[in-house]
């Protein structure tokens, strides 16, 4: 893959999924400018994340929005080479471990943060999608999980939250 697909391949998602669609536009509009300006040609895998991640971050300066780049690719998961036991197994493994929900914290300005770690924990994914709808999938079933958490009514905090799940579930688009 050439660094141009990689950067037009991260447009895309961003520009798809991004929480901020008007924030989106802008950095996919300089971003393509580096792109036309062969900024990117020819650096290496680890010099491009850097690179690319800067470029984002000068229009929207989100600590979250990075790349990284790893020396190996991630090795395909072949949902036929598990067996029963070795998924029962896995799936208890991410239940122990707050099915990888490290922590949810209210910031100032209302903004919402859930940090999780899924790396290295073993876990997979139990349901076969396009990449296309991954992201939608996975906020489908974060949505799911809070509406299934135990809710105390006398908690203003806890109850608006399951209302805005609600709400955000209802209001998702997927086919």
């Amino acid at each position: 893959m050439s660094n141009a697909d990689t950067v037009t391949g991260v447009l895309d998602r961003i520009t798809a999924h991004y929480v901020f669609p008007e924030r989106s536009a802008e950095m996919a509009t300089v971003v393509r400018r580096h792109l036309d300006d062969g900024r990117y040609d020819g650096l290496p895998g680890p010099q491009l994340c850097t690179t690319l991640t800067d470029d984002l971050q000068s229009v929207c300066p989100d600590r979250h929005l990075r790349l990284i780049w790893r020396e190996r690719a991630r090795p395909a998961w072949d949902r036929a080479d598990d067996d029963a036991g070795e998924v029962a197994a896995r799936r208890e493994r991410y239940r122990l471990n707050a099915e990888g929900i490290h922590r949810v914290e209210r910031l100032a300005g209302n903004v919402g943060l859930i940090e999780m770690h899924w790396e290295g924990t073993g876990v997979q994914p139990d349901q076969s999608c396009d990449a296309e709808h991954a992201w939608d999938i996975a906020y489908r079933e974060a949505l799911r999980h809070v509406l299934a958490a135990t809710v105390d009514a006398d908690s203003e905090h806890q109850v608006a939250v399951r209302v805005e799940a609600e709400r955000a579930l209802a209001e998702l688009q997927l086919p």
